[in-house]
C-alpha cells in the first residue's frame, strides 16, 4: 500500500544526466552520514538508481572494492543490529523493519512502501534463510614461488600415476589455499585475543602458554565459559595502544582445514622415502580441488609435498 504521507503521484521536474547523478552526495535519513553515488556501465542491465549493501551482499562487495567504496556491516555476531545503526542498535533483525519504517514517517521521508518476494539464500543445515554479514577469516600466506618451483620439479611427481601429474600440477598451481577459520560454533577456538580500542592481535608466546596451562587444568569449555580479562595473565596490556581490554577471537579451526593437518601429519613429511604406497579414492567430484589444496598445505608449511608414491582409484 502506498504512503499516504507524499501526493499520490510524484512530479517529474526536469530529466538530469547519469554523470551528473553521479557527482551527488546524498545525506542518510535517519544516521548522520553521507551516500555517495557512483555511475556503473556493466552490472546486470541495471537501470535508474539502486542501493547497494556490500557488508552483506558477495556481488555488492565486489562493487564496493572495485569503487573504493567504504564496506561495513549493521549485523554482529549474534545477528543483532550493531552500534552503527545508533538508534536501532541491539534490535532483532525481524524487528528492525517496522521500527525503521515508523521512523522514516516520523521524519516525513517515507515515500512509498510496498510487500514483495525476494530470494534469499538458505542455508541446507538450519533449513532457514540466511542473511550475508561482514566477517574476517583466517588464511595462509603462500609463497607461489615456491610453488611453482615445487611442481615444475619432475622428480617430486616420479612416484605419482603419470596419467593423474598434469591435471594435479595444474591444479594446485590454479587453486586457492583452503580458509583455515570457520564461523561454526562447535570447532576448536584460535587462542587470540584483539584489542577493544585499536583491534591489535594478541597471539604472543606467553599468552598462548598461558591459556595453554589454563585449558590443561580446568578443561577446554573454560575458553568459552570466561571472558577475556579472566583468560588473560591481568599484566596484559595492548602493545600498540596500552588499553588492557581486548575480546576473544570469535572464529574456530576449519573442520576442512583439520582434516589436511591430519592428513599431512600421518603423510610422507618428514620420513625417509617410505616403500608405502598411499592409495586414494575418487570419492567425490570435490576431490581434486582437495588433493590440490593438500599439497598446497603441505608446501606452505614443510616446503616439500605430502607423499612421494600415489595411486588413484575412480
Amino acid at each position: 500500500a502506498e504512503s499516504d504521507i507524499l501526493e499520490d503521484k510524484l512530479q517529474l521536474i526536469r530529466p538530469i544526466d547519469s554523470k551528473q547523478v553521479a557527482e551527488c552526495v546524498c545525506m542518510h535519513p535517519i544516521l548522520n552520514s553521507d551516500i555517495p553515488i557512483v555511475q556503473l556501465s556493466d552490472v546486470n542491465n541495471w537501470d535508474g538508481i539502486s542501493h547497494i549493501a556490500p557488508g552483506h551482499d558477495p556481488s555488492h562487495y565486489i562493487i564496493a572494492k572495485t569503487k573504493a567504496l567504504p564496506i561495513s556491516s549493521v549485523i554482529d555476531n549474534t545477528g543483532y543490529l550493531n552500534e552503527a545503526t545508533n538508534m536501532f542498535y541491539g534490535l532483532k533483525i525481524t524487528e528492525a523493519e517496522k521500527i525503521i519504517e515508523s521512523e522514516l514517517a516520523k521524519r516525513n521521508y517515507l515515500v512509498q512502501t510496498s510487500k514483495s518476494v525476494v530470494q534469499l539464500p538458505y542455508c541446507n543445515m538450519s533449513k532457514c534463510s540466511v542473511i550475508y554479514r561482514l566477517v574476517h577469516k583466517w588464511s595462509l600466506a603462500i609463497d607461489r614461488s615456491v610453488v611453482t618451483k615445487l611442481v615444475n620439479c619432475d622428480q617430486n611427481w616420479e612416484g605419482h600415476p603419470t596419467e593423474e601429474t598434469l591435471w594435479i600440477k595444474e591444479m594446485i598451481l590454479q587453486t586457492p589455499p583452503p580458509s583455515i577459520s570457520s564461523h561454526r560454533n562447535g570447532s576448536i577456538p584460535f587462542p587470540i585475543f584483539q584489542c577493544e580500542k585499536c583491534n591489535t592481535q594478541l597471539s604472543d608466546t606467553k599468552t598462548l602458554k598461558a591459556i595453554r596451562e589454563l585449558i590443561s587444568r580446568r578443561g577446554n569449555d573454560i575458553w568459552f565459559k570466561l571472558e577475556a580479562e579472566d583468560l588473560l595473565p591481568m599484566e596484559t596490556i595492548c602493545t600498540s595502544c596500552g588499553s588492557r581490554k581486548f575480546h576473544k577471537e570469535t572464529t574456530f579451526l576449519s573442520e576442512k582445514f583439520a582434516v589436511i593437518i591430519n592428513e599431512i601429519n600421518n603423510s610422507d613429511v618428514g620420513k625417509n622415502y617410505p616403500k608405502s604406497i598411499n592409495h586414494y579414492f575418487y570419492c567425490s567430484e570435490n576431490f581434486p580441488k582437495w588433493f590440490a589444496q593438500l599439497n598446497l598445505v603441505s608446501i606452505a608449511l614443510h616446503k616439500t609435498i605430502p607423499y612421494r608414491r600415489v595411486e588413484m582409484t575412480k
